[in-house]
């Protein structure tokens, strides 16, 4: 079914992200830059998808209201700046506020024949230490995560243990709002990872694979046309 979304990218201002991601951006503007990429993505297959943003500090708190403009959205975004401090906790329900706010001032253009507002929310958090946690009891929210974090390093940063528990939470969030999550990992420095991730981020929930079926590494479209075997590579419906 090919109803419009509204996309509320959630972005990590920790102090962590002014680390760079590659020696000419950072781990924030990979971020953000990888929303805009999906923004753009979504809006040519579909041009009443809508967009907002939130920051993540200690709690999810929305900063740019809905909008179906591409140009809005990328001004917003690249204002956005790291924290000058790292914030030793982030409750996940605090999405659930979020994205009530977000689909009451939704356009109308976002809205489907029945004038309801899908909300999904595309987290990106960039904490090695900091383990979220859920403060209410497993809210009702739509979520799918990328989580961007330093190489491991025992005894300085516990991304695994971070990113299980990211994993926990956005799983039994989207279970209560019937949505199958997409949850990813990659290093900080890994940009050609994150950028099969973002393909895999643009799928429609109404046409969605199993995240378990998916190919997490880009292929080689030349090869699988000469073994004939392009068709036996798992693809979201991008709506």
């Amino acid at each position: 079914m090919n109803y419009p979304e509204l996309l509320v990218f959630a972005i990590d201002l920790d102090g962590e992200t002014v680390l760079q991601s590659s020696p000419q951006q950072s781990r924030l503007e990979l971020m953000y830059q990888t929303c805009l990429a999906i923004a753009a993505a979504k809006k040519r297959t579909n041009s009443q998808h809508a967009f907002a943003i939130a920051v993540l500090k200690e709690q999810a708190t929305l900063l740019m209201h809905p909008t179906c403009s591409l140009d809005i959205l990328a001004a917003a975004a690249l204002r956005l700046r790291p924290a000058e401090e790292s914030f030793s906790s982030l409750d996940l329900s605090s999405l659930q506020l979020v994205c009530a706010q977000a689909a009451a001032s939704a356009p109308a253009e976002c809205r489907d024949a029945q004038g309801e507002v899908h909300v999904r929310v595309v987290l990106f958090y960039g904490r090695s230490c900091t383990v979220p946690t859920s403060l209410s009891q497993s809210p009702s929210v739509a979520v799918d995560a990328i989580y961007c974090h330093e190489r491991p390093m025992p005894g300085v940063n516990c991304p695994q243990e971070v990113f299980t528990a990211l994993e926990d939470h956005c799983d039994a969030m989207s279970a209560k709002a019937k949505h199958q999550a997409y949850i990813f990992e990659c290093t900080a420095t890994n940009v050609k990872r994150m950028a099969t991730i973002m393909v895999w981020m643009c799928a429609h929930p109404s046409g969605r694979v199993p995240q378990q079926a998916l190919q997490l590494t880009l292929s080689d479209l030349g090869k699988l046309a000469a073994c004939g075997l392009q068709g036996s590579v798992a693809k979201p419906l991008l709506l």
